[in-house]
């Protein structure tokens, strides 16, 4: 009952992430992804990127190295909107990912 209890209450949660009223929708994904000067902080005052740019084009490779705590998983859940950045855009074929359903 008490397991029950906990999913429901995070079901319940709403997402602090929201789209717009009227999302763009990409007829056709191409694979650029471009960010801009993105920085993000999990916790105010402790940045974990702080002002990352860089663009992969469409069909190029990229590998994201680094040690624990870098910032790797991060970068995905940006681009996943998993959660917004506190300043710069992160864009997929020239259009921010906060404009897209």
């Amino acid at each position: 009952m008490a397991s029950s209890e906990r999913i429901f209450s995070l079901l319940d949660t709403k997402p602090e992430i929201t789209e717009k009223r009227d999302p763009l929708r990409l007829p056709e994904v191409k694979g650029s992804v471009e960010f801009k000067n993105v920085s993000f902080s999990y916790r105010q005052g402790l940045p974990v990127l702080k002002n990352v740019s860089f663009q992969v084009r469409p069909k190029e490779k990229v590998a994201i190295v680094g040690a624990t705590g870098s910032g790797k998983s991060t970068v995905i859940n940006l681009l996943s909107r998993f959660y917004d950045v506190d300043s710069g855009e992160i864009l997929v074929d020239g259009v921010n990912v906060r404009d897209l359903d």
